[in-house]
């Protein structure tokens, strides 16, 4: 289980993996409630889709707690993000 602190908040966020799956991106099973969520192509951070009596945090392995208040990244969305920000700079001599 991975995660990052999300650049607002500050809060540590899930990071979800998502597969194409016609048309839409599918999640593994959700470790706040069990379920796969299904979401648009668009990147991003999410909202938590888990029902609410459903709902619980879990702990990463090195002890930090996850919400599913904080909501998660999908996985695709954030190395896309990062690979075309490095690429990018990279190409403008910044990197």
């Amino acid at each position: 289980m991975k995660y990052i602190d999300d650049p607002i908040t500050g809060a540590p966020v899930l990071i979800l993996k998502a597969k194409l799956h016609k048309g839409v991106y599918r999640t593994e099973p959700c470790p706040f409630c069990g379920k796969r969520h299904i979401h648009g192509a668009v990147d991003g951070h999410r909202l938590a889709h888990c029902p609410h009596k459903k709902r619980r945090d879990v702990t990463a392995p090195d002890g930090t707690r996850l919400s599913p208040e904080d909501g998660y990244f999908l996985n695709r969305s954030l190395l896309r993000t990062t690979k075309a920000h490095l690429k990018t700079n990279k190409n403008n001599g910044i990197l």
